[in-house]
């Protein structure tokens, strides 16, 4: 039931997607930031410090997930995001489980390769 159901929300944000690219973009700077939020069972504070590298860390990951190709991008985000199988995978792209094994790997040499090349700028 799970890659049928990601298969109609992959068909969902397809044409969501499709549809907005025709209308005009909204203001990034309105939307709330999570990373503010107060934490949970009074965790020790992080020192300024962390959380700037762990603020860029994370916008930086999610800027090269979203950088990667349509393909690779998908079959990334659901294997190591929503951690489905490879069947489960294949079965909501519709591809072969080897074209889904050749797309993370894929997907995974591209995102190493850019975070390295992220790391060797200045900051």
């Amino acid at each position: 039931m799970k890659p049928w159901l990601f298969a109609i929300l992959r068909n969902v944000c397809h044409a969501e997607y499709a549809r907005r690219a025709h209308a005009p973009a909204g203001n990034v700077e309105d939307l709330p930031d999570s990373a503010e939020q107060v934490p949970v069972w009074q965790e020790a504070q992080e020192t300024p410090e962390a959380q700037i590298v762990r603020r860029w860390d994370g916008d930086t990951v999610r800027r090269l997930i979203a950088a990667l190709a349509e393909p690779f991008r998908e079959t990334f985000v659901l294997r190591e995001i929503q951690n489905l199988s490879y069947r489960e995978i294949a079965d909501v792209a519709e591809v072969p489980v080897g074209t889904v094994m050749s797309r993370l790997a894929r997907a995974r040499a591209m995102l190493r390769s850019a975070w390295l090349a992220e790391q060797e700028q200045p900051r």
